[in-house]
């Protein structure tokens, strides 16, 4: 079983190489930097893409100025990357036949999470890009898009052919999506403390730490924390699996290098072999 993760150039210093067989997608982390109060300069990125093999390269794009996107986008394939641009939900769908045109094969549907569209108009949106990718033969990735999604949004999911996601972080927020078996579940690790047990019981891994606290007392170095994401990631993993098997996308874990060190690599892995659906059954 292989990992599926996002890299960003916005932390850069994090990358290192995943285990043989790993899927790889890159990220400028433009919006991080800005946020930081920081620039990316599209040669330094385009530069970096090209130093690393990976399954997709998002181009650097500036959310709500579609046009700087584009630019950006065909500046960088002028550098020799094959970036994927992308579209923010408010900017015309029309802007999918332009990118078509320019010859983008890829699209980045990014803004789907967001305080200035309601859920309705965002899916609504999307759907509306989706078509229009669709009829141009374009690949289309979809940035933040969490599992799990409500009934009524899988359809909206199964269209992408690939999304990343920062839901397996969730521990944190004494929340996280195991998978079942069957589906992908959050649990809240303080409700649902002794079904979250009683799943992990048959995983290979001791989760005992992550579930056994003692009030008062801290969680050293984190480990209860890491335990949590280790099941979360291997989730997200083996519904990224079942999805796959129903022609939905692939989910690539975001944050995954500044969160785990190489040596926990082989612990995800592991877990992922044994809860993942079997390729008959999935």
């Amino acid at each position: 079983m292989t990992l599926s993760v996002l890299a960003s150039f916005a932390f850069a210093d994090q990358y290192r190489p995943l285990p043989p067989g790993s899927h790889l997608m890159l990220d400028s982390g433009g919006f991080s930097v800005w946020s930081k109060g920081g620039t990316i300069e599209v040669a330094d990125l385009a530069a970096w893409y090209l130093s690393i093999p990976a399954d997709r390269y998002a181009a650097l794009d500036v959310i709500y100025d579609p046009q700087a996107s584009r630019a950006n986008a065909l500046a960088m394939r002028d550098l020799g990357a094959d970036v994927t641009p992308a579209v923010h939900a408010g900017t015309p769908p029309a802007e999918v036949d332009r990118l078509a045109a320019d010859g983008f094969t890829t699209l980045a549907l990014g803004g789907l999470v967001n305080r200035r569209n309601s859920r309705a108009d965002a899916d609504a949106w999307a759907h509306a890009c989706l078509d229009r990718a669709d009829a141009c033969g374009m690949s289309v990735h979809g940035f933040g898009i969490t599992p799990p999604v409500t009934p009524s949004r899988i359809a909206l999911l199964l269209r992408f052919d690939s999304v990343d996601s920062t839901s397996w972080l969730l521990g944190r927020y004494r929340a996280t999506p195991l998978w079942d078996g069957r589906r992908l579940v959050n649990f809240s690790i303080n409700r649902d403390r002794l079904a979250i047990a009683a799943l992990l019981r048959s995983w290979p891994l001791d989760f005992t730490p992550a579930l056994t606290r003692q009030r008062g007392t801290s969680d050293p170095g984190g480990e209860r924390l890491r335990l949590l994401q280790v099941a979360g990631a291997a989730s997200l993993l083996a519904y990224s699996r079942w999805l796959q098997a129903r022609g939905g996308p692939r989910i690539y874990l975001a944050s995954y290098l500044g969160t785990f060190p190489a040596a926990w690599d082989a612990k995800i892995t592991t877990v992922l072999d044994a809860i993942a659906p079997q390729p008959e059954a999935a």
